[in-house]
């Protein structure tokens, strides 16, 4: 539930409540995906809550008084309004799902699709991070397993009946890159993987 409070303030931001945006862009790096779902689920959970109890403070208004909390609550509802309303937004609202080639990151990977999709949150890229390095004997193993895993998630995301995500490969750096320039050069170097692509 805390996590809500900064995703409220992140709508805000974008515009949720003032006539010109402070951003135009907030990039969000979740928690795994357990914790992830979790908040993208909540709010819905929370918005229910909320008008539950609000229901019954107006019910009883008369003997307990609202006071304050009923401010609490009314601000709390509106900012749950629209970050629901924001997440479910595909023009506004994007989840970018990174991986990595391996059977548990796999079935996660197709789990996390699966709930966004049921939460109604575009989802319309998954990145496969750290994919094939180095040239001794057990690299170029690792590199066949990899690429093993990676053609198992195309031919999930072909089978999906859902919106198919593009599915791009991120390379394996070491060191990893780091500043503008590096990060420029290590985007280049992302590619569509073989065999099953994009519909």
């Amino acid at each position: 539930i805390d996590g809500l409070a900064p995703a409220i303030r992140h709508t805000e931001a974008l515009g949720g409540t003032g006539p010109s945006p402070r951003c135009d862009l907030i990039v969000v790096n979740t928690a795994p995906p357990g914790h992830a779902l979790r908040l993208l689920e909540m709010p819905g959970l929370v918005h229910e809550w909320v008008r539950t109890v609000m229901t019954i403070l107006l019910k009883y208004e008369p003997v307990v008084g609202i006071g304050d909390l009923g401010a609490v609550l009314l601000r709390l509802s509106k900012g749950l309004g629209r970050l629901r309303a924001l997440l479910g937004d595909a023009a506004r609202t994007r989840f970018a799902v990174v991986t990595r080639a391996a059977a548990l990151p796999r079935a996660e990977t197709i789990r996390l699709l699966g709930r966004l999709h049921a939460a109604s949150i575009a989802a319309p890229l998954v990145i496969v991070n750290a994919v094939g390095a180095g040239t001794c004997s057990r690299c170029r193993n690792e590199r066949r397993r990899q690429q093993e895993e990676v053609l198992a998630v195309a031919r999930k995301l072909t089978r999906r009946s859902a919106p198919k995500p593009l599915l791009l490969l991120a390379p394996a750096m070491v060191p990893p890159p780091s500043g503008f320039l590096a990060l420029g050069g290590f985007l280049g170097e992302w590619r569509t993987p073989p065999g099953p692509r994009r519909q």
